[in-house]
């Protein structure tokens, strides 16, 4: 299932095509899933999915293999991915450019969330669930089936009065998806965003609760306040842990008594007040430090949900940043070259979704008229690069001689059996090396061939 990628293109329900904003249960329960996939990337901007569920999937240019990678980079049978005791290996059979595993070259890997492949010409970002699809999870949101998984609970509280505290690192989308919450909850009123690391204590009580006319000087008429102002809608409190104790302990008053009283009066004013609570830090751990108030604590967190930082869901970043891009290019998407492909997809992103924006708008900006970008269009910091390292990968040997006497480890080795199922001589191709040598290693790490065979081979 082939196709160039553009955000918002195609018949309902295929690959990368905006879903509706609020999918019913059944909808998003189908979309998730626990099965590994891994989501290509190649030449022109070509991207589809395929789901790992055969027991043997055999990939490279020519139309015989199962799965067939178009490109000048890719050979003819390039590699093999396997399944053994429920563990999905990537062998190269014998490519001309190599299998590289987060970068590095490798002989064989076995297969996890997270990791990134680059066969030839295209790249591989393996992820989890069944979605395939990248599309709106959340009005403005897109991702897949990570942040999908992330959002259910929400999506399951929006219409009940709980109050909720979102979790996650700086960049992550913890205002848009409150407002998301808001949206699917139905209520009337409006919703309110308060940054709370910017409520000093000398004007946090007239932020929140308000005052009347003539309650202090400069006070020339009254003013309804954060908490008036979101009544029966909703009221954000970003970085809730930022607030002091004492603003905690004024916050708590109103969440316990569901009224407010504004300065410069002893008027209480009843509320209906549903509140979500968004943080970058760990609440619980801020309250055995003593630096939260537990009470308070416990009328927010009718339901704690944590979103997922980006280098946890890489299978989004470049179908992310390809939309960011064609949002700031009227809809055209530039070709990206492998290796920038790549550094995107193991980036770690320490300002999360912000950060990939910002990148895509600047190159947006800068080479728009363009039609392929490569490093020297986009570049993350380089200081920032991710250190995710390979997965039992092992450098390319550099000629036959020292390919007969290289040692490879033990789980190399296990790799390449499971994925030959137990068939030495072609275990021992993938690893670049004589039948003899890989029986002699075998003996010295006291690997079972017979455990690894196959039945019916």
């Amino acid at each position: 299932m082939n196709g160039r990628f553009t955000p918002e293109s195609g018949a309902k329900g295929e690959p990368y095509t905006a879903q509706p904003t609020a999918p019913s249960r059944e909808q998003a329960k189908a979309r998730v899933d626990d099965a590994l996939c891994i989501r290509w990337f190649g030449p022109d901007s070509l991207c589809f999915e395929s789901k790992l569920t055969e027991a043997r999937l055999r990939i490279g240019r020519e139309p015989g293999n199962d799965l067939v990678l178009r490109g000048t980079e890719v050979s003819r049978n390039h590699a093999e991915i396997t399944k053994k005791s429920g563990e999905f290996s990537i062998v190269d059979v014998g490519s001309r450019n190599g299998v590289l595993v987060n970068g590095s070259l490798a002989r064989c890997a076995v297969l996890q969330e997270g990791l990134v492949l680059r066969l030839g010409d295209w790249i591989g970002v393996i992820g989890r669930g069944a979605s395939g699809n990248f599309y709106e999870v959340a009005p403005r949101l897109w991702g897949s089936a990570e942040l999908e998984r992330a959002l259910r609970p929400l999506r399951l509280a929006a219409r009940s009065p709980l109050n909720l505290i979102i979790s996650g690192e700086t960049g992550t989308g913890k205002e848009l998806v409150a407002r998301a919450v808001f949206e699917w909850s139905g209520l009337s009123g409006a919703f309110v965003p308060v940054n709370c690391a910017a409520l000093s204590e000398s004007i946090l009580e007239t932020e929140l609760f308000g005052h009347v006319r003539g309650a202090f000087t400069g006070a020339a008429t009254d003013r309804l306040g954060h908490l008036r102002e979101s009544d029966g809608g909703l009221l954000f409190l970003d970085e809730i842990g930022e607030l002091s104790l004492l603003s905690q302990a004024k916050l708590l008053r109103v969440l316990q008594e569901k009224e407010v009283t504004p300065v410069g009066t002893s008027k209480r004013i009843p509320l209906r007040l549903r509140v979500i609570a968004a943080t970058h830090r760990d609440l619980h751990q801020m309250v055995d430090a003593g630096a939260f108030r537990i009470d308070l604590l416990t009328r927010l967190e009718g339901l704690l949900v944590r979103l997922p930082p980006l280098k946890d869901r890489r299978e989004d970043v470049l179908p992310m940043f390809l939309a960011f891009v064609g949002s700031g290019l009227d809809g055209k998407v530039p070709a990206l070259t492998p290796e920038l492909s790549m550094t995107l997809a193991l980036h770690d992103w320490p300002g999360n979704v912000r950060e990939l924006k910002q990148l895509a708008d600047r190159a947006a900006v800068l080479h728009s008229e363009k039609p392929i970008w490569g490093l020297s269009e986009v570049d993350p910091q380089p200081s920032r690069r991710s250190r995710v390292s390979p997965v039992e990968a092992a450098p390319e040997p550099t000629n036959r001689v020292t390919a007969s006497r290289k040692r490879v480890d033990r789980h190399e080795l296990m790799a390449a059996l499971a994925a030959s199922g137990g068939v030495v001589v072609q275990a021992a191709r993938a690893l670049r090396m004589s039948k003899q040598t890989l029986y002699r290693q075998l003996d010295e790490h006291a690997i079972d061939v017979k455990l690894y065979r196959d039945p019916k081979r």
